[in-house]
C-alpha cells in the first residue's frame, strides 16, 4: 500500500510548470493523463454554448464563463481544482485565484478516473460554494447534477440548469 505525502497550496504553487495537469485534492497531487480528444471536444461544445449564451442573456445572478479555471478552496489541507467547465458567482471572490468553488463546475469524467477523487471533487465543490456540479460520461451519455442539500438528478437528453436560464445543450451536440 502507497503512502500519500500531503502539500501545502504554497509548494503546489512553487511546482515547476511542465505542461502536466496538475490538480490538488485536499493536499494530494493529482497528475492526470492528458484528455482524449472526444473529451476536449465535449468540453469546447459546452463552454461554446455556455459562453454564447452568457454573451446575451441579459439577466443578474450569473458570473463569466470559463474552461479549466482554477479553484482554490479553503480547507486544511487545501485544494485546487478545474472543473471541465464552469461558470463563476458573479461577485466571485478572489485576486490572484478565484476563491471557493464556481457556481456551477462541469467536470467530463474521462475512463481513467477513479470514482473516488471524482466523488471528493464533488464533495470539495458542494462544501465550498457550488450550487451545482456536473458530472458527464460519455459511454452512457448520461450526467448526474448534485446540489448542496445532497440531491442529484441523472438527465440523459440534455444539460439545462435553472441557473442559467434558457440555455439547453443536448447531449447528441455534445458527445457527438
Amino acid at each position: 500500500m502507497g503512502v500519500t505525502t500531503l502539500m501545502s497550496f504554497a509548494e503546489f504553487e512553487r511546482l515547476p510548470d511542465t505542461g502536466e495537469h496538475l490538480e490538488l485534492l485536499e493536499g494530494e497531487l493529482l497528475q492526470l493523463p492528458p484528455p482524449e480528444k472526444r473529451h476536449v471536444k465535449a468540453s469546447h461544445r459546452i463552454y461554446d454554448r455556455a459562453r454564447d449564451w452568457r454573451k446575451e442573456y441579459t439577466g443578474g445572478g450569473v458570473g463569466d464563463v470559463y474552461m479549466e479555471m482554477g479553484y482554490l478552496m479553503k480547507g486544511e489541507p487545501p485544494s485546487w481544482l478545474e472543473p471541465d467547465v464552469s461558470v463563476t458567482d458573479p461577485d466571485q471572490p478572489g485576486d490572484k485565484y478565484y476563491q471557493g468553488a464556481p457556481m456551477i463546475a462541469i467536470e467530463i469524467i474521462s475512463p481513467s478516473e477513479r470514482s473516488g477523487e471524482v466523488q471528493d471533487k464533488i464533495r470539495i465543490y458542494l462544501t465550498n460554494g457550488a450550487k451545482e456540479v456536473w458530472t458527464f460520461y460519455e459511454r452512457n451519455r448520461t450526467a448526474y447534477a448534485y446540489t448542496p442539500d445532497g440531491k442529484f438528478r441523472i438527465e440523459s437528453a440534455a444539460f439545462h440548469s435553472d441557473l442559467l436560464p434558457g440555455l439547453e445543450i443536448p447531449f447528441e451536440e455534445i458527445f457527438r
